[in-house]
C-alpha cells in the first residue's frame, strides 16, 4: 500500500472516531465538518476527499458501533 493510500486511511479512522465522539457530546445536530477538520488536523474541504459526505460519515460511525454491539453480543451468549 502506497503511503498516500496508508495516510488518507489513517486520517479516515481519526474522522469517523473523533465523529463518534461529537455524536456523543452533542447528538447529531451537532456534528460539524468544521470541528472535525480542526480535530483531526485537516482542512474542512479534506473532509470530503475522505467521506463522501456527513451521510456516508454517519452510516461508518453506525457501522462500527453495530459491530461493536454484535461482539459484545456474541460474548455475552458464550459467557
Amino acid at each position: 500500500m502506497s503511503k498516500a493510500l496508508e495516510r488518507r486511511g489513517k486520517l479516515r479512522d481519526a474522522l469517523i472516531l473523533a465523529a463518534e465522539r461529537a455524536i456523543a457530546e452533542k447528538g447529531l445536530a451537532g456534528l460539524k465538518t468544521r470541528d472535525l477538520a480542526r480535530e483531526i488536523g485537516v482542512a474542512n474541504g479534506a473532509v470530503y476527499n475522505l467521506v463522501e459526505d456527513v451521510d456516508e460519515l454517519i452510516l461508518r460511525v453506525g457501522s462500527r458501533t453495530l459491530a461493536r454491539l454484535d461482539v459484545a453480543l456474541r460474548a455475552a451468549e458464550q459467557g
